[in-house]
């Protein structure tokens, strides 16, 4: 291939030819959610300051414009979007490619201001994200009900899958004030960390759901001798009396926002979880107004040096 065709193919292909991997493991999965979510941001942030001339400009030639790959992006993701709705949905799905080509050459392709469809993008995103979460929970329910929820435990920070779970948020945190307390010398803590990730999100898109836009969540961690406390706290509207273990039953909605949209599974699923590593959750209204929820993972032996942090941890569940 001569240089000019192997620059044309780069240009083609930028961050390189699909390739299926061998195995779909969750390591893999969560890597590829995380890349595709954040395309906004980084669509955002790769068009700021172009002018009409240098969007007018052919991406490669003899390509599309600038503009018209920007539009291309959230034509593909919207499409991705209805194939996945459509699979849901239907026994046997008709999954019908669109013309992208044509798709460009519209009106709104090749001339609609690139922040209009960034809007697009970042709005379809969220739709998607909330879908994901809720099939998520409905898978995570079935496997809890049908016993096949066995938590792979090893031994890891607490801090970094918390900072894991808030960076899955983006922009629906981007307005509240989110702080943080967890001590340096917190022990490493025997845990699945991908479902343990799972818990918080669903607590911190509970805390989300419930509260006025604009007010804070605050996610703390604290060690009580046999066990690390974690808790996600909010300033919503708290709790009715008798309503703390009322939400962590499958479909139990509260009323102070009926017009929430979700399965009322997020909670139970967490209960779930928890329960699977040896641990206890529980919700508390908090001085003031908010809620605090609150599970210990209890702490086995002493935790490892972090060169052995990887290794695997004894656990309760066989």
């Amino acid at each position: 291939m001569t240089s000019t065709a192997q620059a044309s193919s780069d240009l083609a292909f930028p961050t390189g030819r699909f390739q299926r991997p061998a195995k779909l493991d969750p390591e893999a999965r969560a890597k590829a959610i995380e890349i595709v979510a954040a395309t906004p941001a980084r669509l955002r942030e790769a068009v700021r300051g172009l002018t009409d001339e240098q969007l007018e400009t052919p991406y490669r030639p003899g390509g599309w414009t600038v503009r018209q790959v920007v539009h291309h992006v959230p034509d593909s993701h919207l499409n991705a979007y209805c194939r996945f709705k459509l699979a849901l949905t239907e026994d046997e799905p008709t999954i019908k490619p669109y013309e992208e080509g044509r798709w460009a050459e519209l009106v709104d392709g090749k001339s609609a201001p690139v922040a209009v469809t960034i809007h697009l993008l970042e709005a379809l995103h969220e739709e998607a994200d909330r879908l994901n979460r809720l099939v998520q929970n409905l898978l995570e329910m079935t496997r809890l009900e049908a016993g096949a929820l066995v938590p792979h435990t090893a031994w890891h920070s607490v801090e970094e899958v918390v900072g894991a779970a808030l960076g899955r948020f983006g922009k629906s945190l981007a307005e509240r004030p989110v702080t943080t307390r967890i001590p340096a010398e917190l022990p490493l803590v025997p845990m699945d960390d991908v479902l343990i990730e799972q818990v918080l999100i669903n607590l911190i898109d509970n805390a989300i759901k419930y509260t006025p836009a604009g007010t804070p969540i605050e996610v703390s961690a604290e060690e009580t001798g046999a066990a690390v406390v974690v808790e996600v706290a909010d300033r919503g509207p708290g709790l009715r009396p008798g309503e703390e273990r009322l939400i962590f039953e499958k479909f139990h909605r509260t009323d102070p926002a009926p017009s929430v949209r979700g399965a009322g599974l997020g909670l139970a699923i967490c209960q779930g979880i928890i329960q699977a590593h040896g641990g206890r959750i529980w919700a508390e209204n908090r001085p003031g107004g908010g809620v605090a929820l609150r599970f210990a993972l209890p702490l086995k032996d002493m935790p490892p040096t972090p060169s052995e942090s990887t290794a695997p941890a004894e656990s309760d569940v066989p």
